[in-house]
């Protein structure tokens, strides 16, 4: 029987899943769920050794005897026993051996309590591993998915960039002499493939059309990793992909492939993408997250099953993520609920990024080349649709390709349908006013919390025809914090041309006012300062319901205003009350080229009517949304 400890099982199925086959035990009490649990697994070859200052060195020369190319383990107890492995692990280390540690650990409330055989375990060995991991007690869900997470990213981390030992630091409380499992739990997987070794599956290779055949304008050696991608694909039967932040989208330069690709991407799965992402606007995707979700929800506050009219379900297969952070927390939310079978994270560094709980690939590639492969990789899943008639040619796909195409286009159809809302004056209007007036060729900068989500409720008006407009946009979505959002706008500005139009918070701007005082202000500052009286985003969260004293601790309510002190800094200022002020001043910093002054529009509403129109507006649009998809 297998220990009763959930930690300890996932670990051991984790182990077996990753290939570690080789383990030395040393002897102890509180190792002795892990030492059971592997002894009961005969995946394992297993060796007992008592002195742990041995027993590592021991389990190196395992490993160099398989040239390195087979990890192995040594699991020790609690205390002092840990710190007999320090040489070993220093060795493993230099010598790049794939040495995995494991050590049981006391609970965390009893370190430095005086109880027996406890020190401060997690992370003891510093800058002489790879990776260091501290596992939890399982009490719930999300530690069940942390320690799954964890012990993923350590076992991955053996062969990353080279070969190396990493720890995993395992707390076991009483009682731990229970031994009543019968078989190991089946744990989730997280792969990472690293792009020498993208073609590694060998049938991946007998794709049925060559792409030479399709015209799709290859580079050397990149049939095979298009083909490999393109079989992937269509193992599943919706797909989508969801584009985050990235100040240079992904660093893609402007051909040919770059100008079409969306248009094949499109036509294979739903893409969505934030604001931040820099994806041009004349581009087959849609940016206006958050009002795409609104579109899933049901009347009872869960996700519609299925597109409507259809029974294409609303949840895709596959997610794929790529580029940096996702603002929208509606998507998030969609994502973990629905529970999608696969989830692609392409990262150039090949970092683990579990944001749905689905994580089941790293790809380790460069952002642009992986899209520039996806475009192909499409074309060629369009081309085998079109040739579906001839049989031979596309039995190697060994799927409905039907399926694929019907969620991307009942993806496409539901964006092209959303309903726009339409506010009235508030901190919204100016930033639909704002974004619909801006000039080409400029910079937007967008402040944390309430600001960079109002800039999704919105098409995106940065193209004129087929023309594309150069509009770049930026936040500091590293933490999210409000601090510095000013600051770093203004050091952009300071060595920017282009004109810089700068949409703040009034708790982020008067946190960080003094980004206005130096010697670096240009003409070419435009900054909007939407001024409701406190932290809006509050008034916002659902079930929050505070009363006059909380809201002043809470919300942070002030009277402030910026006037004396933008115009102290040079600023011409435009205070701003009402529809028309707005739109005079949105007009005038948007439409003048030449300005004698830098710009400050202070936009004065009251954050409680912002709060009840954002939600009004909400409702409305989802309520008129279900009324029309359900007449269809």
């Amino acid at each position: 029987m297998y220990s009763n400890k959930q930690n300890v099982l996932q670990l051991v199925s984790l182990m077996c899943s990753h290939g570690v086959k080789k383990c030395v035990l040393c002897p102890g009490s509180r190792d002795i769920p892990i030492v059971q649990s592997i002894l009961q697994c005969q995946d394992f070859e297993t060796y007992s050794i008592t002195d742990e200052r041995s027993a590592g060195f021991f389990a190196i020369g395992l490993s160099l005897q398989s040239n390195c190319n087979e990890p192995v383990a040594v699991v020790v107890t609690s205390g002092s026993a840990l710190l007999g492995l320090h040489p070993a692990v220093s060795e493993a280390f230099y010598q790049n051996v794939p040495l995995l540690v494991i050590s049981a650990d006391r609970p965390a409330a009893w370190i430095g309590q005086m109880d027996g055989q406890t020190l401060p375990q997690a992370h003891v060995f510093k800058t002489l591993v790879k990776k260091s991991v501290g596992l939890v007690e399982i009490q719930s869900s999300e530690d069940h998915w942390f320690n799954n997470r964890m012990i993923n990213e350590a076992l991955l981390e053996l062969f990353h960039h080279g070969r190396g030992p990493v720890h995993i630091n395992v707390p076991i409380s009483d009682p731990f002499f229970e031994f009543s499992t019968k078989e190991l739990p089946q744990e989730r997987v997280i792969n990472r493939i690293c792009y020498d070794k993208f073609v590694a599956i060998e049938h991946f290779k007998k794709a049925p059309v060559a792409l030479k055949a399709l015209n799709l304008q290859c580079e050397v050696n990149q049939e095979a990793e298009v083909l490999s991608l393109a079989h992937a694909l269509v193992q599943c039967n919706s797909i989508l992909l969801v584009i985050g932040q990235s100040p240079d989208f992904l660093h893609l330069d402007n051909n040919d492939l770059v100008k079409d690709g969306f248009a094949a991407i499109s036509k294979v799965m739903g893409v969505i993408c934030e604001s931040i992402s820099n994806v041009p606007s004349n581009f087959k995707v849609c940016s206006q997250i958050d009002m795409v979700v609104t579109q899933f929800l049901s009347s009872d506050g869960g996700y519609r099953q299925y597109f409507p009219n259809t029974k294409c379900a609303l949840s895709p297969d596959l997610v794929i993520t790529i580029g940096g952070h996702i603002i929208s927390k509606n998507l998030k939310k969609f994502l973990r609920s629905s529970k999608p079978k696969y989830h692609f994270h392409i990262s150039s560094n090949g970092e683990v990024v579990d944001l749905f709980k689905c994580l089941s690939t790293v790809i380790e590639m460069d952002e642009a080349r992986f899209l520039k492969y996806l475009t192909l990789a499409c074309r060629f899943i369009e081309s085998s649709y079109k040739d579906i008639s001839n049989p031979k040619e596309v039995s190697n796909l060994e799927v409905n390709l039907e399926s694929i195409f019907t969620y991307a286009q009942s993806f496409n159809e539901l964006c092209d349908s959303l309903i726009q809302p339409t506010f009235a004056y508030s901190h919204m209007l100016a930033m639909q006013l704002l974004r619909a007036n801006l000039p080409d060729r400029c910079i937007l900068h967008l402040a944390n919390s309430s600001t960079v989500r109002y800039d999704q409720l919105f098409l995106r008006p940065y193209s004129k025809g087929s023309e594309r407009r150069q509009i770049k946009v930026m936040s500091n979505r590293g933490v999210n914090g409000i601090e510095g959002s000013l600051s770093t706008a203004i050091g952009y500005a300071s060595s920017s041309d282009l004109p810089n139009f700068i949409v703040i918070g009034d708790l982020s701007f008067f946190y960080d006012m003094n980004a206005l005082w130096n010697d670096y202000i240009g003409k070419n500052i435009r900054i909007v300062l939407l001024n409701n009286g406190g932290g809006e985003i509050f008034h916002a969260l659902p079930g929050l319901n505070l009363n006059d004293n909380e809201k002043k601790y809470v919300t942070a309510q002030h009277k402030t205003h910026a006037q004396a002190w933008a115009e102290s800094r040079g600023f011409e200022y435009h205070q701003v009350t009402n529809e028309s002020s707005l739109k005079l001043a949105i007009d005038k910093i948007c439409t003048e080229k030449e300005l004698n002054a830098p710009q400050f529009v202070e936009v004065l509403t009251k954050a409680q009517s912002d709060a009840s129109m954002l939600k009004k507006v909400m409702r409305d649009c989802i309520s008129k949304a279900h009324k029309e998809l359900d007449c269809q």
